[in-house]
């Protein structure tokens, strides 16, 4: 990266407004190895640096402070321990630019640049995570890599002296987010296995079940006012719906992001923004709708909010998930919100192509509750003109039922506004929002009762009581592919659904919610046009 108060140096000089602009071309080349597995990009290295031919040469350039901070080791000193530093540490540096007129180091003098070929390099190593060291870095890569690359980049603090804006202790707490990708090589997308499908393609190059890039999709982020009224509560939950899916069901209400893969490339860092932005409107918890493709993504996101989002984040899943993916998220999840969709392994292979799905789902949700411990509540009392997405407060949630009708008293919930003897406080609403623990989601299908009986007594037999919430849903709405599956291509009918919710009483499955047969509806499925991305 260039930095500032230089005398120019170099050749084949040019007049201009700013000074003379010497063309130069880059005069050393990256650092990286086979197991590089995140690239930081300077813009175009400063006269200093190509003095010694090496990386931030400068000494008052605080990069190598930084990063030895960031990693936990001492200062290194001269090239080759600076080299052999960034190796250790799975550290490949390079700059944007390959050769440019310039003025000196000036970052704001370089006209006709020609960028770097990065392919080299990430056909060489597992990239996987890129960022720009400061705005000038990102706004070149943005300007001359990402549009062939297609690759968003994630744009750090300049560690240039002339970013007097940041102190060192600022940068360094900026810069920690590059730990995630160093530190969890597991979580991978270059050989991605984070679901069960355990493709193993490099996804910077193919796409696998999921059709996921190594980057991440999404196509809304917004207040949610119509999950279970423990997650939505009054203002709703701070929804990010993600592009793609590793079940692909047919029936899929959203298969427009999780089939035909709407939604816009973000970076992690612009990720990270969207999650402070929805906390800042209020949300009671971040949910993170059908994010498994993008683990390594999600992960490094919240490492870049440590001390700066204070509310719950919340795993919303289909439940098909490793046990081991689980335990890498779980210092991040505070409430898990998976799905088991179903028992039988021929219903599963028809409908989402996974026979596998009932003994992965249940390994996974076994592993939440262990991970979670009992559920745990706090009371929220808001004004009721503070709803979701302008939803009155005792209405957010309100397709679901008040289950401690249904179920019992030992039942959580929300009483519907609309029912006759649902608390009217003057001006506000109150409900229990989840603060920790597990919500078990399943959808009854169509013609599929009986296999929703043999999923509760499963959850009955094998899963510890007390442990856990249950959310039996009726909003089935044949969506997507239905018409191609007669048996399914229709809604639900009131018996189908009040047989389910016998069994769950029999079965002494009393604490959670139930779903109002109105909620199978069209108008339930949120719009998606990017808003909030």
């Amino acid at each position: 990266m260039a930095d500032s108060a230089e005398k120019p140096a170099g050749s084949r000089q040019k007049q201009a407004g700013r000074g003379t602009l010497t063309h130069i071309v880059h005069p050393f080349g990256p650092v990286y190895d086979k197991t590089s597995r995140v690239l930081i990009l300077g813009s175009f290295p400063s006269v200093k640096s190509r003095e010694m031919a090496f990386f931030y040469g400068h000494p008052r350039n605080r990069f190598w402070k930084v990063a030895s901070a960031v990693r936990g080791e001492a200062v290194p000193s001269g090239i080759e321990e600076k080299r052999a530093f960034l190796l250790r540490n799975h550290i490949a540096l390079w700059d944007v630019i390959h050769s440019c007129d310039i003025h000196g180091s000036s970052d704001s003098s370089i006209r006709n640049a020609v960028p770097n070929n990065l392919m080299p390099i990430l056909r060489s190593a597992p990239i996987e995570m890129i960022y720009c060291n400061g705005a000038a870095s990102w706004n070149l890569y943005e300007k001359y890599i990402r549009p062939a690359a297609g690759i968003p980049a994630v744009r750090l603090p300049s560690t240039s002296p002339a970013n007097a804006a940041f102190s060192l202790d600022d940068l360094i707490k900026k810069w920690r987010r590059i730990n995630a990708p160093i530190d969890h090589p597991e979580l991978t997308v270059r050989s991605c296995r984070l679901c069960p499908r355990d493709c193993g393609i490099d996804r910077l190059f193919r796409r696998g079940f999921c059709g996921s890039p190594a980057w991440t999709v999404a196509a809304r982020a917004a207040l949610h006012p119509w999950e279970e009224p423990c997650i939505s509560g009054a203002n709703g939950s701070g929804t990010v719906f993600f592009t793609g899916c590793t079940l692909r069901c047919c029936f899929c209400q959203n298969y427009s992001i999780s089939q035909e893969n709407f939604g816009k490339s973000i970076s992690t860092g612009r990720l990270a923004e969207i999650f402070l932005e929805l906390q800042d409107q209020g949300a009671n918890n971040i949910n993170l709708v059908t994010a498994t493709q993008y683990v390594p993504q999600v992960i490094e996101a919240l490492e870049a909010d440590r001390g700066l989002l204070r509310i719950p984040v919340v795993w919303n899943c289909g439940g098909y998930e490793t046990v081991e993916t689980v335990r890498a998220l779980a210092p991040y999840v505070d409430v898990w919100l998976p799905d088991i969709k179903y028992f039988s392994a021929d219903l599963a292979g028809k409908y989402s192509g996974a026979r596998d799905y009932f003994p992965r789902a249940m390994a996974a949700v076994k592993e939440m509750i262990r991970l979670s411990g009992k559920p745990e509540f706090r009371e929220e009392v808001l004004h009721r003109e503070s709803a979701a997405q302008g939803t009155p407060a005792g209405e957010a949630g309100a397709q679901y039922g008040n289950t401690g009708a249904q179920y019992g008293d030992a039942a959580v919930g929300a009483v519907r506004a609309d029912a006759p003897d649902a608390p009217q406080p003057a001006g506000y609403g109150q409900s229990l929002l989840l603060t920790r623990g597990v919500v078990i989601r399943h959808m009854v299908l169509p013609g599929q009762y009986r296999d929703s009986e043999e999923i509760l007594r499963r959850i009955a037999a094998e899963l510890p009581r007390g442990q856990f919430l249950i959310s039996l849903m009726s909003q089935y709405t044949p969506f997507y592919k239905s018409s191609k599956h007669p048996e399914i291509n229709r809604r639900i009918t009131t018996y189908e659904y009040n047989k389910v919710l016998d069994t769950a009483i029999e079965l002494g499955l009393d604490e959670g919610f139930m779903q109002e047969k109105s909620s199978a509806k069209e108008e339930y499925t949120p719009p998606f046009a990017l808003q909030g991305i």
